[in-house]
């Protein structure tokens, strides 16, 4: 004979663990939306395309002839892998409390100013044409960064391979 009772213990358990699960998974997808989030806000998909680029053409393709084609396709190409790959690795390495710090900095006028050096550095060092004029960092916005960069949090992020301490 089944004891009832045992039986709706155990549905109970199954249904707390089934939810548990269920809210994890909800967590880490929230987890992981905001570090698409700061894909996105610090360009990480953008700057790792063009690094690539640098990579492969480190005197920015003078007398390659097929440089200026690399680069239009490269120029071109879907950062949706790269985001979501440097956006698995933010979820898997950051807590959702330096996820949200980053973010604070990177949607500052100091951070959003270092992205925008970040990238123009990039396509001058590319030699490519670009719209993005962007004024050197005052004393008081590198003074921002630099305590930015040089706390724990900027030392892990240093460790991405995509913000220059210059």
């Amino acid at each position: 004979m089944i004891d009832k009772e045992n039986v709706e213990i155990k549905k109970f358990f199954l249904a707390a663990t089934i939810l548990s699960c269920i809210h994890s998974a909800l967590a880490g997808d929230d987890l992981r939306m905001e570090s698409m989030r700061l894909v996105d806000i610090a360009k990480i998909d953008q700057i790792v395309l063009l690094a690539s680029a640098q990579g492969m053409f480190p005197k920015g393709g003078q007398g390659d002839a097929l440089y200026p084609y690399f680069l239009e396709c490269l120029l071109r190409a879907d950062k949706k892998n790269i985001a979501n790959i440097y956006s698995i690795k933010i979820a898997n390495d950051f807590t959702r409390s330096e996820i949200s710090e980053m973010t604070r900095f990177f949607t500052s006028p100091t951070g959003k100013k270092y992205v925008e050096l970040n990238l123009h550095a990039t396509y001058k060092s590319l030699g490519v044409s670009h719209k993005i004029e962007v004024s050197e960092f005052s004393p008081e916005e590198k003074k921002h960064f630099d305590k930015f960069l040089n706390g724990s949090i900027g030392i892990k992020v240093k460790s991405l391979n995509v913000i220059d301490d210059n």
